[in-house]
């Protein structure tokens, strides 16, 4: 997805050189994206009962938009989150702390292994000009509560622009895409073994089969 196509996409009256409400944006993507988004997330929560699925959840996402017609491509991406800080001590995010950084590899130094079945990094999806984050609630808390988001790509996206969000609350998010976009198709979750079974229930959700919509019920 080039840098020009981008930008045409970008909502008017919107601007990425400073932050963009939350709420508002939520309101102003194509609704289809942002719905489709939301149903990865409640499907894969629904098949695993866990939010830190990014890899596994964006690939589900992503076979469902093919399914929609779509043309989807997977980013590796990092989104950082920074909540208010609300403590006497003006302590900086010290102890006002939000629920950790997604995708980061931090100053770059040699970091240890993950975890079986875990990744480092953080993935999405690229759709129409829109970046998907179906899993970045993952890392939702009291102080900063997060949903799946959809937002516009910003110009400069390909070549490490940013885009920054605030909630009104001064709580901020700023996502920028990775420099080296590999290391996901390695990861256990990436196989199609792994994800189907969420595509299998978000389409059956989408066509409103009753077993299907009667399990999204009970879980809400």
């Amino acid at each position: 997805m080039n840098d020009s196509t981008s930008g045409t996409l970008w909502p008017e009256g919107l601007t990425y050189a400073s932050p963009l409400l939350l709420d508002e944006l939520r309101g102003r993507v194509p609704a289809d994206l942002q719905q489709w988004c939301d149903l990865a997330n409640q499907a894969a929560r629904l098949e695993f009962g866990c939010p830190d699925t990014c890899v596994l959840t964006s690939h589900a996402l992503a076979a469902f938009l093919r399914e929609m017609g779509r043309e989807p491509e997977l980013v590796r991406i990092e989104a950082h989150p920074h909540a208010r800080c609300r403590c006497d001590t003006n302590c900086h995010g010290r102890h006002c702390r939000s629920g950790g950084v997604l995708g980061w590899d931090g100053d770059g130094t040699r970091r240890p292994a993950a975890g079986p079945g875990m990744w480092h990094g953080h993935l999405g999806v690229a759709c129409d000009g829109y970046l998907l984050d179906p899993t970045i609630d993952q890392v939702s808390t009291d102080l900063m509560p997060l949903r799946p988001l959809v937002f516009p790509l910003p110009p400069g996206w390909d070549k490490g622009a940013s885009i920054y969000f605030t909630d009104g609350d001064g709580n901020r998010l700023y996502y920028v895409r990775y420099r080296r976009q590999v290391g996901w198709k390695s990861a256990g979750d990436a196989r199609p073994s792994h994800w189907r079974r969420v595509v299998d229930l978000m389409l059956e959700i989408e066509a409103g089969a009753p077993a299907a919509m009667e399990r999204q019920r009970r879980n809400r």
